[in-house]
């Protein structure tokens, strides 16, 4: 992409951000302290003398330095940062060396997934991260690109690809939190002197080696362990986010595309559950079908935060306590 290209991308997002305002969002500086594990007035310490009103009164300098804020940031602290991120990405992806210019990719495609950080925003502004990204498609020989792809569609309103992502961050998310625990469980890995040697490259060739090898060895085992749960997790009941079990005639809503209001649906078929509507609805092997308002069936493989239960109608309530019933007696 050429450098005037750029330049159109950058005036795009300085439209379409140009009235956004902080409001009661996490700040720059605040971030920074959230990372340290700061206490709240430390926190309001901090808050007090960050921008609040123009993004692009935040300085490069600032931008380069604090290459984390952004994954301690919420929704409105996000919304306000990065198009002050996006920009400085654009303008300095060859001459900095800052994990920023990446930071705020890796923001944006996490959320990519979450229906409440985009219904935040105009279609302006998500049209705007959507030039943004598909700008740095064409930079992967100085940006990390792996995750934009995926990211693309789920902005662009396809629900199916923001499903996909979801998983795909949940699966990875779980894999972290696997690998810290055996990290920490490690006598060698968890050793302070281990660790400051590492940092400092103090370590000998052999030591260098075993400490490589033992996280390689542990990253593959936490995968291994999160594949596995997930595996033999089939047989277990299909739930809502609040752990209420999922119900063939369950009223719900749900989003769709770019849509921030929800649209209202009914749960028709479930694996596992008699549906009782004969032929007309496919019974899933796996997940469960919703029907729409216009009478379309939308297949979920899982609940997730696109769906919302409503209510449950008096059908499947006597199907529940049925099943119920049933196994009680047997």
């Amino acid at each position: 992409m050429k450098s005037s290209e750029f330049k159109a991308v950058i005036d795009q997002i300085e439209r379409a951000f140009s009235n956004v305002t902080l409001e009661a969002g996490v700040s720059l500086h605040e971030a920074d302290v959230i990372d340290d594990y700061g206490s709240d007035d430390e926190r309001k310490k901090a808050r007090a003398g960050d921008e609040k009103e123009d993004w692009q009164h935040i300085s490069e300098e600032d931008i380069a330095r604090y290459q984390h804020v952004l994954c301690f940031m919420d929704a409105e602290g996000l919304r306000f940062h990065w198009p002050a991120w996006m920009v400085f990405t654009l303008r300095r992806y060859k001459t900095s060396d800052s994990l920023s210019t990446d930071s705020v990719i890796y923001s944006i495609c996490r959320s990519a997934a979450d229906h409440n950080t985009r219904a935040l925003l105009s279609e302006e502004q998500r049209n705007a991260i959507i030039g943004f990204l598909e700008a740095c498609l064409d930079l992967g020989d100085w940006l990390d690109v792996d995750q934009i792809p995926d990211a693309l569609e789920a902005w662009r309103g396809d629900t199916k690809a923001r499903r996909k992502l979801r998983r795909k961050l949940d699966f990875e998310d779980a894999v972290n939190e696997q690998y810290m625990k055996l990290v920490s469980e490690d006598s060698f890995l968890s050793d302070p002197d281990t660790i400051r040697n590492a940092a400092t490259s103090e370590l000998n060739p052999e030591q260098q080696h075993q400490f490589m090898q033992k996280m390689m060895d542990l990253r593959q085992k936490a995968t291994q362990t999160i594949a596995e749960k997930i595996n033999n997790s089939g047989n277990e009941s299909l739930c809502y986010g609040n752990g209420q079990e999922i119900h063939v005639g369950d009223n719900v809503r749900f989003a769709v595309g770019q849509d921030i209001e929800l649209q209202a649906g009914q749960v028709v078929a479930v694996a596992g559950q008699n549906c009782g509507a004969g032929e007309s609805v496919p019974v899933p092997e796996w997940g469960f079908f919703v029907e729409d308002q216009h009478g379309e069936l939308i297949h979920w493989d899982e609940a997730d935060e696109d769906l919302e239960f409503v209510n449950r109608s008096t059908a499947a309530e006597e199907s529940t306590d049925g099943r119920q019933s049933e196994a009680e007696d047997a």
